[in-house]
This record gives structure tokens, C-alpha cells and sequence, in this order.
């Protein structure tokens, strides 16, 4: 054998260990990716359940709170009357909304002299706040009771309720 095969012999063989190497860490590289892939799925796996489970929360989250509506919406706007004093009589505003009060006919109509409003009209009751007025109920032709005429801040539909008095 010659001096030129045996220099070839060794670099081939050279080339085929680096190539063998090459493979090896080749290989290992890409089980490396693997793996990492398997992670990154398995993270966006848990985002996507962490997500659904959010947007569950929220849902939720919004049922209570339409229910929450619904109940303030079905609470009486008004209780009462009580008695202050004297003559006096008081509503309070319980629908849980600021209301406006436009005005206060009594009925009988034209029995309006017999009542007199604490409040100038319009007036605005916060949560709590109470209506009052004085009503001649024991003279004869006296007013039987009177119509609230009032509306929810910032709606425009006008609601009625009636006191007894």
C-alpha cells in the first residue's frame, strides 16, 4: 500500500467519524426539539384550559350580575308612607336608583289644597331619601292619597306610583 492510500485511507476514515459525529449530534439536536416541542404544546394546552376557564369565570361573572339588575329592578321604587310628625308623612325611595320626582297630583282631583310638599318639584332623591309632605286627611273633601310622577335619573320614562294616605 502506498503512502497516497494510506493518507486517503485516514482522512476518509476521518471524514467518516466526523460524519458520525455530525449524525449523533444531529440526532440528539432533534429529539432535543422534540421534547421542547411536546413542552410548548403541553403550555399551550394549559393557556387554552386556563382561557376556557376565564371565559367561564366571566360568564358567570355576567349571569350574577343580570341577576343582580333583575333584583334591584324588581325591588319596590317606593316604601311608606311613615309618619314624621304632625300631619307629616314621608315615602323613601327604595328602587336603589336616583330618582326624580315631576309631581304629586292628589285624588281626588282639586283636592290639591289640602296637600303641601316639603320638596319643591322636580325634586331628586338619592337611594334612601325620603319624600315628604303634609296631608289634611280628617276634613271633609280631604284627599284620599296622591300619584308620584317620577323617573330614574337619566331615563326618560315617566313612572307612577300611588300613596294612600
Amino acid at each position: 500500500m502506498s503512502a497516497f492510500e494510506v493518507i486517503s485511507l485516514i482522512i476518509n476514515g476521518a471524514l467518516l467519524v466526523a460524519t458520525a459525529v455530525a449524525t449523533a449530534i444531529a440526532w440528539g439536536k432533534a429529539n432535543e426539539a422534540r421534547a421542547e416541542r411536546g413542552k410548548a404544546e403541553d403550555a399551550a394546552n394549559r393557556a387554552l384550559a386556563a382561557q376556557e376557564g376565564a371565559a367561564d369565570a366571566l360568564a358567570r361573572s355576567a349571569e350574577a350580575h343580570e341577576a343582580l339588575v333583575a333584583e334591584a329592578t324588581r325591588r319596590p321604587p317606593w316604601t311608606g308612607p311613615r309618619h314624621v310628625r304632625g300631619e307629616i308623612r314621608a315615602v323613601t325611595n327604595t328602587s336603589g336608583r336616583r330618582v326624580t320626582v315631576s309631581a304629586a297630583p292628589t285624588k281626588p282631583e282639586g283636592t290639591e289644597n289640602y296637600l303641601t310638599l316639603m320638596q319643591p318639584l322636580p325634586c331628586t332623591l338619592e337611594p334612601g331619601e325620603e319624600f315628604q309632605y303634609a296631608a289634611l286627611t280628617r276634613a271633609f273633601g280631604a284627599p284620599t292619597g296622591m300619584t308620584l310622577v317620577w323617573s330614574f335619573d337619566g331615563d326618560s320614562e315617566e313612572n307612577t306610583t300611588y300613596v294612600p294616605f
